[in-house]
């Protein structure tokens, strides 16, 4: 994987929600990304997605053909009601993901709050949020990547039907990665930013279970609030000129 970097691009601040502990060991710079087979396996209806990687593709313009023979158009088999791609090894693709204060999240007009359905979904990932700038995550990474022979690619998380709709999603780069970072709309609330790491020459192995843990340095602009504090009392302002 090459490295996709792009400084100071992200223009919202984003929240880890979790455990305590945990969120002081990203904070003092301790990166845990998870394997996709983690969330594929997990059975919350939140965290968990076996659709993780997974794309659909019209079975329409799908075709078996046998000894010359068309075994849908030529010998009159029903086509197959749904078709899933996946790749060779993708659940032990590394994850680290996040939620983007961007602006699907707030409503309102001169003072804007986190909306119902947001503080809803968010709420079951943990008693206490971390609110961190990512340009300051990915300029950490970017430091120890060439020393660890790690390459990453971050971006937003694209929602879509995803079983039903077979339209190709555009990002800003063409990578095989990117079918990482689509999910299906009943995520959305998420509101998702992603970053995807893996090996520059070879597949990336777990050096802890169910991930990789990557040490970078300390998060400067960091704070550890209640869950429950910062999504009800959130609020940005937008003061009359």
């Amino acid at each position: 994987m090459s490295t996709l970097h792009m400084k100071n691009i992200i223009p919202y601040p984003c929240v880890k929600f979790g455990q305590r502990k945990n969120l002081e060991a990203l904070k003092n710079g301790e990166v845990f990304f998870s394997t996709l087979k983690t969330f594929i396996n997990d059975s919350t209806d939140y965290r968990g997605d076996p659709d993780e990687g997974a794309s659909y593709i019209d079975p329409s313009k799908v075709d078996i053909k046998v000894d010359g023979k068309s075994l849908f158009h030529d010998l009159g088999v029903p086509f197959p009601s749904s078709v899933r791609m996946t790749h060779v090894d993708d659940e032990k693709v590394h994850i680290f993901s996040c939620c983007a204060l961007r602006k699907e999240v707030w409503i309102g007009t001169k003072s804007l709050r986190i909306c119902d359905e947001v503080k809803h979904e968010m709420m079951k990932f943990g008693s206490y949020a971390l609110v961190f700038d990512i340009n300051e995550l990915l300029d950490n990474l970017s430091e120890v990547s060439s020393e660890n022979n790690i390459g990453y690619i971050a971006d937003y998380v694209v929602y879509k039907d995803k079983p039903n709709d077979y339209s190709p999603v555009t990002f800003s780069s063409d990578s095989p990665y990117n079918c990482f970072f689509v999910k299906d709309t009943s995520y959305r609330f998420q509101n998702e930013y992603r970053i995807v790491i893996d090996g520059k020459t070879q597949p990336l192995k777990s050096n802890r279970k169910n991930g990789y843990l990557l040490r970078t340095k300390p998060l400067t602009s960091a704070h550890i609030f209640e869950s429950s504090v910062l999504l009800n009392t959130a609020k940005i302002i937008i003061e009359d000129d």
